[in-house]
């Protein structure tokens, strides 16, 4: 969910139901403990506390059902990107509401968990409104070769088989077959190249039997791997810094014809480190819902939990 100036004005009103939730909360709490002489803040049990733990704890519930929300789409529980903005600043509202019911002394241990907890989820869910706001802009920015995500493997396993055919036709060896091999554990496909290459990728033979035998094993012993399984391969191309360097070499060593197949080999393992870095940032951006989604089901739970002493022991 994106919050940015382009999309302000579908927040607005989100935004006005949290900004005079939490100042009619805040001068009821201080107006109650100013003309009813307490001693001490109002607690949870007071005329305003109660209020806002009834209403905070409704909130809590209502955000905690986006997700079998997300798990029924099918039955069209109205639009989600509604769902999103109440998500959003519903759960922003429950920071004043919660707080002023908990009041300034959390008091029992099983209430200084749950608002140490409450914290934890609020504060996971503010980073990955962050997150959400910020890697998909460093993404359209630093990866211009994005793709689906789930299509990295099959978009691997394409550099893979037109990087190899190159080769193949460039060492005089387009007749040698390969058994099927396993892309990261996923699809078959085949190791040997295709029958059409891409145009993109220039062609040449080499002439010196011992070039074709150092391209041939630089190929298989570093390009190779490093396209077919990215940063997982362990090998120096995964820095573009090392992998210039790399390729400069390379190129040296090879008859000036040759030169362009190994700016194009360069270009493919540019290519994977980008879909690598891809990888690297969607982990990011749905990592955190492995820390946000179970601790506000612990959270659940231990409402509950104070809702059920609360009552019993009033």
């Amino acid at each position: 969910m994106l919050v940015d100036r382009r999309n302000l004005s579908d927040h607005l009103a989100w935004i006005a139901v949290f900004a005079l939730g939490t100042v009619a909360a805040v001068v009821w709490y201080v107006v109650y403990a100013s003309t009813d002489g307490l001693e001490r803040w109002p607690g949870g049990s007071s005329a305003p506390g109660l209020v806002f733990g009834i209403v905070g704890g409704a909130i809590m519930v209502f955000e905690f059902l986006l997700w079998p929300k997300k798990k029924l789409r099918r039955y069209r529980l109205g639009k989600a990107q509604i769902w999103m903005r109440a998500h959003i600043w519903l759960g922003l509202l429950t920071v004043p509401l919660i707080s002023l019911h908990a009041g300034i002394d959390w008091g029992a241990p099983l209430t200084s968990v749950l608002m140490i907890l409450f914290w934890i989820v609020i504060i996971s869910g503010v980073v990955g409104l962050i997150l959400q706001n910020v890697l998909p802009r460093l993404l359209l920015a630093e990866v211009r070769e994005e793709t689906v995500f789930s299509q990295i493997d099959h978009v691997a396993a394409q550099l893979v088989g037109e990087a190899e055919g190159a080769v193949l036709v460039s060492c005089g060896d387009w007749e040698t077959r390969r058994e099927p091999r396993s892309v990261n554990g996923g699809t078959k496909v085949v190791g040997a190249p295709r029958t059409v290459l891409p145009r993109e990728i220039p062609l040449v033979v080499l002439s010196r039997k011992g070039e074709r035998e150092r391209l041939r094993q630089q190929f298989y012993e570093e390009i190779r791997p490093y396209l077919d399984r990215g940063r997982k391969s362990g090998g120096r191309l995964r820095h573009a810094s090392w992998a210039e360097s790399y390729f400069a070499g390379l190129r040296e060593s090879l008859e000036q014809g040759a030169h362009p197949l190994v700016e194009s080999l360069e270009e493919s393992c540019d290519t994977r480190r980008q879909l690598d870095r891809q990888a690297r940032v969607h982990g990011w951006l749905h990592g955190w819902l492995s820390i946000h989604l179970p601790l506000s089901a612990a959270l659940m739970v231990l409402m509950v939990v104070h809702i059920w002493f609360a009552l019993k022991y009033r």
